[in-house]
């Protein structure tokens, strides 16, 4: 993870949550983008490639971040302290909700 301040861990890799930080990885090239999430199946699908959702063209987004500045992970602990450490910005599926 980069230390600038502008990283984004987002805690949840649901359906609202993965597009979307997808979507925050591909057009904020230099932010650096962690999605966590308990879910093991999940996370071991968004690194795959059968994506856990279908959108249309979410597959290229994915794969075109993934590993450069977007990351999945199940481990919330360790990632949520070196966010902590750092001071950088938590996201959760309720900062989606309008």
């Amino acid at each position: 993870m980069q230390k600038n301040g502008e990283d984004i861990c987002c805690i949840g890799a649901g359906y609202v949550s993965g597009p979307t930080m997808a979507v925050v990885a591909l057009k904020c090239p230099d932010i650096e983008v962690a999605v966590v999430d308990i879910s093991v199946p999940r996370i071991n699908a968004w690194n795959s490639d059968q994506l856990p959702i279908y959108e249309p063209g979410l597959d290229e987004v994915v794969k075109q971040c993934r590993g450069k500045n977007l990351f999945f992970s199940t481990d919330v602990d360790k990632l949520v302290r070196a966010f902590e450490a750092c001071g950088r910005r938590f996201l959760g599926s309720e900062d989606f909700i309008c």
